[in-house]
């Protein structure tokens, strides 16, 4: 009966917790992108095994979590991570449980049972403060009485809660049951541990791209052309999909007569509000702020208008309106109050339970000799331990009354002007002297706020604004040229990704990223006003980039620095030729000096007052000793290498086995990840959510 009386005392606190739990998990899941959609039944927001996924389709899964959450786990969550669910739902359903389907993954009745209550119980359970005993001990006939009562008064959770464990469950599972077929080879393991402990050290001749002038190399179109279809599907050209914008913000701000009318509609509220039986209430129902606050003011905390109204007002009185940069309030005068300050000086030594009789006797003594007429500062900077006071002689000045720990405060304002004595708090011991003590008196006040907004007539002045100006334009050039004859100020958004949640800026933006992703949308269009909290916006599409390989016009700019830079280093292997056989004739053709880089490796390819060379290091680790290669070109110009030294790790002494678990630990950390993306590849799973919400 204990039992059951615990469980029904905590359950409907155990409901939400359960559904926290299952948030997070599902939240969490690999197959988890980001993004989701709303509900246009015509719309297709992805696709599994080459099958669209509707919009509607995915609402209904949407409404299922969401009504799930905010009716039977009395935890209510937004639509866009009901969505975010129902499509990991989708996915998990689509994609892993087939998977583990042709292996026969399952979990029987016996293991869902050992994971909650049993041997095998979940760390889920174990550290839930709802599932331990009064002596702080985790209590399996809780969490089995706990599934007892959903079973028999809620079997929707009862159903989610057996779902989500099996579907946790069987997911660890077919992770840990590939994770175990990863295993590192020796070959491998010999690889890693050598480029790790192998070593270089090299002579070189460095000529630098820089060292020739741009405008000394002719770059053609047809070079461009042939470098892009030769390099088109390297990993450094391949893009994300991107919109580019630029746009105005035609921000709708009060008017002046916004603010007169709303001061003078605030005053309606006075007599209502003075007479009021329930000022709290009255706040509620009638205010903006749909709270209702209550504040104490000294005279010096308010201006001297409010001041001298305030304090002049009797008990019950309505003062204002006052204005502030976004609300008018009014004040009601509810009582009168008083603020107690003090200053004191003090002493800390800190102590804990190794060392608290010790400290006890050092703050007595440190009191007597103060007693006696000691220097009280210089006490403080000999034994104070705290560091917010010594600079200040250990003061604390005009600190009001509920700022200090109990014990501090109650010796501050209750003992006499000049009382010295020892107080322990949970910091230690405080030798404290009070200096001082004054009140000032206070009015307690009620407010009453309107906010100060734009009236519809503002937004429609606003809109009428930014309308007309969208009319007006017809393509990219024409919106730049007319923003800069009305003094527009143009924002500019590059790269947007189509999750993306603020613009330049602007929160709430998705409207605005959605249209830069329609899929009739081309470069140059231009929005009508688009209405974003308190502002409308026009936008043009200035560059749109769709995932994979980029077009020739996306990347023409990199393109030519790559070729410049091909260029260069032609005319820098011209200079010498192939028929030097030292360092001096390069230095004789090049007129560059000659340098030294000493232990580089594949894993530290980074030579000193250069930076990252990696193709250079890893070809010179490819020759013998005393070798003088041909040309390498590398990130900031052409090197010719002279091997000085080169280490070579004979690992066929060395037990590498701790190199090979190393590497398998890595590779099977990251198994999650790894099963996700693979599968997603090969179901041909394609999330284009965000393109529609």
């Amino acid at each position: 009966m204990a039992v059951i009386g615990s469980i029904r005392r905590r359950s409907g606190l155990l409901i939400i917790i359960i559904g926290l739990a299952m948030l997070a998990f599902i939240l969490g899941d690999i197959f988890g992108n980001g993004g989701l959609m709303g509900g246009r039944p015509e719309t297709n927001v992805g696709t599994i095994n080459g099958e669209a996924l509707t919009a509607q389709e995915l609402e209904k899964r949407t409404q299922y979590w969401s009504n799930l959450y905010s009716v039977h786990y009395r935890n209510p969550i937004s639509a866009e991570q009901a969505r975010q669910i129902a499509w990991d739902d989708i996915m998990y359903r689509n994609v892993l449980q087939p998977e583990m389907d042709k292996v026969g993954l399952m979990m029987p009745a016996e293991e869902f049972d050992d994971i909650r209550f049993g041997e095998g119980v979940l760390d889920e359970f174990k550290s839930s403060q709802n599932f331990k005993d009064e002596a702080g001990n985790f209590d399996p006939s809780l969490v089995s009485a706990t599934y007892e009562q959903l079973a028999n008064n809620n079997m929707d959770v009862w159903n989610s809660e057996q779902y989500r464990l099996n579907r946790k469950q069987l997911t660890n599972k077919y992770n840990r049951l590939l994770s175990k077929s990863i295993i590192a080879t020796d070959l491998e393991a010999k690889d890693s541990y050598t480029a790790k402990n192998s070593s270089l050290d090299i002579q070189y001749v460095l000529k630098r791209y820089s060292a020739i002038p741009d405008s000394t190399v002719s770059v053609t179109e047809s070079d461009l052309r042939s470098y892009f279809n030769e390099h088109k599907g390297d990993a450094k050209y391949q893009q994300t999909a991107g919109r580019d914008i630029e746009l105005i913000s035609f921000e709708v701000d009060p008017s002046e007569e916004d603010i007169k009318f709303l001061s003078e509609d605030i005053k309606t509220f006075t007599e209502e509000f003075k007479n009021a039986t329930n000022d709290s209430v009255f706040s509620i129902v009638n205010s903006d702020s749909k709270s209702y606050s209550v504040f104490s003011y000294t005279a010096a905390d308010l201006d001297s208008t409010q001041a001298e109204e305030v304090f002049a007002a009797q008990i019950g009185d309505v003062v204002g309106p006052y204005e502030d940069p976004s609300t008018i309030k009014l004040l009601k005068v509810i009582g009168d109050d008083e603020k107690e300050e003090a200053t004191v000086r003090h002493i800390l030594i800190k102590s804990d339970a190794s060392n608290d009789e010790e400290m006890k006797t050092r703050a007595d003594s440190v009191l007597r000799a103060i007693k006696r007429g000691a220097d009280f500062e210089a006490l403080v900077t000999k034994y104070s331990d705290d560091p917010g006071s010594v600079q200040n002689g250990g003061k604390y000045e005009w600190f009001p009354k509920g700022q200090m720990v109990p014990e501090f405060e109650n010796f501050s304002f209750d003992e006499p002007i000049g009382a010295k004595g020892v107080v322990k708090t949970n910091f230690g011991y405080h030798i404290i002297e009070v200096l001082d003590r004054r009140s000032e008196p206070q009015r307690k006040v009620a407010e009453f706020i309107k906010n100060i907004e734009p009236s519809s007539d503002t937004f429609d002045q606003k809109y009428n604004e930014a309308s007309d100006f969208a009319l007006d334009i017809k393509d990219i050039e024409t919106f730049r040229a007319l923003a800069d004859e009305k003094g527009y100020e143009v924002k500019r958004a590059a790269g947007l990704r189509p999750s993306a949640r603020s613009v330049s800026g602007i929160t709430n933006a998705r409207e605005l990223v959605r249209w830069a992703y329609d899929t009739e949308r081309a470069v140059g269009d231009i929005t009508e006003p688009i209405e974003i909290d308190n502002r409308f916006v026009v936008a043009v599409l200035t560059g749109s980039r769709e995932e994979g390989e980029p077009s020739f016009e996306d990347i023409k700019d990199d393109l030519e620095i790559s070729v410049i830079k091909e260029k260069k280093a032609e005319l820098i292997e011209a200079e010498i030729g192939t028929n030097y056989s030292g360092l001096e004739e390069v230095v004789d053709a090049w007129g560059q000096p000659v340098q030294r880089a000493s232990n580089l490796s594949p894993t530290n390819p980074s030579i000193s007052g250069v930076g990252n060379e990696l193709k250079v290091v890893g070809t010179a680790f490819g020759f013998d000793e005393g070798s003088v290669l041909l040309p390498i070109r590398g990130n900031q110009g052409v090197f010719v290498v002279q091997i000085d030294g080169k280490k070579v790790i004979d690992t066929q002494s060395i037990d590498l086995t701790s190199e090979a678990r190393t590497i398998q630990s890595t590779l099977r950390n990251s198994v999650n990840t790894l099963v996700g993306n693979s599968l997603n590849k090969a179901k041909g799973v394609k999330n284009d959510i965000d393109r529609v919400y």
